[in-house]
Parts: structure tokens; sequence; C-alpha cells
């Protein structure tokens, strides 16, 4: 295992400031999927945040029944709605953006496991998944199968747990992470205090804090 410390310095030699000539167009378009019935804060947070890191467009896929609190909270982000009311059961878009982010606040109804696992079928698009989409993988191991190489995975500790099973020392929970993230050619983000980033043997640590 490789193990790299980002420092300030290592972070800032990455770096590099949007040109201010720049223009909405010209700095991506990501799509986030999710929400249901009474979750519809997820993804709300997650279009806010992806819209305040750089993203020049952003387009949340929800429910129906969020689409009203959505356009109020973040009103410079674009919606399109499932066919459903409270939750996802299809997803189907014609825009073409270059990044999709699946999972926060979408709930784990049957239908919606079922079209997430027909959606990773299909999916070409560079993709991180979060929240009821790790649980939905957790849930149908299979899937991970599906997934293109360099998938970004964004744990927190107990859905780490549930991906790669339990663990009974640091040591043996980085070893099984390291593994997990070899044998699909799969990238972990696991969320924590320090964030730590598992890609194959390398392992980096967020020594900084997110900017407010």
């Amino acid at each position: 295992m490789n193990s790299i410390v980002h420092t300030r310095e290592e972070l800032l030699r990455r770096y590099h400031p949007i040109d201010p000539k720049t223009h909405k167009g010209i700095q991506g378009h990501a799509l986030i999927i999710g929400g249901s019935y009474g979750k519809i804060g997820a993804i709300t947070l997650s279009t806010k945040a992806a819209l305040r890191t750089g993203c020049g467009l952003v387009t949340a896929y929800i429910p129906k029944c969020g689409y009203t609190a959505l356009q109020t909270a973040n009103p410079e982000v674009m919606v399109l709605t499932d066919v459903d009311e409270q939750s996802i059961t299809s997803i189907d878009f014609s825009i073409t953006p270059q990044a999709v982010g699946i999972g926060p606040g979408m709930g784990l109804d049957f239908k919606t496991q079922k079209t997430f696992h027909s959606f990773l079928k299909v999916n070409q698009i560079p993709l991180v998944i979060d929240a009821d989409a790790l649980n939905s993988l957790s849930h149908n191991a299979a899937s991970l199968y599906l997934l293109r190489a360099k998938t970004i995975l964004t744990p927190h500790v107990k859905e780490l747990e549930r991906l790669i099973g339990n663990w009974s020392s640091e040591a043996e929970k980085w070893q099984k992470a390291i593994e997990f993230s070899s044998k699909f050619n799969l990238i972990l983000v696991v969320k924590g205090a320090p964030t730590y980033i598992v890609d194959g043997e390398n392992m980096y640590e967020n020594t900084q804090e997110t900017p407010l």
C-alpha cells in the first residue's frame, strides 16, 4: 500500500484556478439522481454542492414530489422529474452530462433498486455513487460488476462496512478496502475525519478542512 498525505501544499500543486473568461457552458454539466418522499433535502444539498464546487450546469433527476421544494431552494438548478410521485422508478433523460451522481435521498424501494440496477447496465457516463445507491449495491453485490472502471463510491464508515464486510482493526479495514478497490477497479472516498481516498494500492489522506 502506498500511503500519501494530501497537505495544503500538495493540493495547491494540483489545483488550477478557474479561467476568469470562462462561462457556464464550458464548466461541465452534472446530473444528480436521487430523492424520494421525505428525503428531498439530500439532493437539494448535493446539487448546491455541485454548483459551489464549480459545475457550470447542474440538473437534478427526482420524483415529482420534490419539484417545488428543489426549485424553491435552488432555483438555478434544472430539474427533471420521474413519472412517479414519490420515488425513482425510471431513469430517462436526453441531456448529455459529463458526470452523474446517484443516490442521495433515493431510498431503497424495490422499484428504485431495480431501476438503479437497470441504469448501471447501460450507463457509459462517469459515475459517483453515494448514500442509498451504495446500500443498493450492498444488497445486490452482482451490480458491482456492472460498474465502469474508476467509478467513484463515497461511503461513510457504516456504508463501507456493508460493502466490504466487518473488520477487527484499522489495518484490516484498510486492507479490505484496498482489496475491494483493486478487485472492482473502483475509487473509494471514505468520508470521515479525515477523509481517505483508496485507488487500488494508493491511499490518500486528506488533511485539509472542507472550505465553507
